[in-house]
């Protein structure tokens, strides 16, 4: 009867545990989901800043105008600033990597391999 005991404890143990783990997993899920959408959000105000930017507005006149302080701002048109460069960098990437597969895929092997730099 003790073992029998024992062993509807751990049942329910195990199960509480699986299921804060579970708990767990949902949640970070759901968070992963609210990253993302502020992500979105922060990347159209960024293009919205930049757009006032190229309209010669000054950075106290667009915080002025979008009701924020000027490090935000300033924060946002850096944001648009990296987005740009990261595209640029992952289509140069990816120009870069047609290349080797053009160059490689006749007979899977290349007759003068392609060095690649990063």
């Amino acid at each position: 009867m003790a073992k029998a005991t024992l062993d509807a404890e751990r049942a329910t143990r195990e199960k509480r545990i699986e299921d804060a783990a579970t708990e767990f997993y949902v949640a970070a899920d759901q968070r992963d989901g609210a990253l993302a959408k502020v992500s979105e959000a922060e990347s159209a105000m960024s293009r919205a800043i930049a757009s006032l930017v190229t309209q010669d507005e000054t950075v106290e006149r667009i915080a002025a105008l979008c009701g924020i302080q000027t490090s935000e701002v300033r924060r946002l048109r850096k944001l648009s600033a990296d987005t740009a460069s990261a595209a640029h960098v992952s289509a140069k990437s990816t120009v870069v990597a047609a290349v080797l597969v053009e160059d490689t895929t006749s007979d899977n092997v290349a007759a003068d391999p392609v060095q690649l730099s990063a």
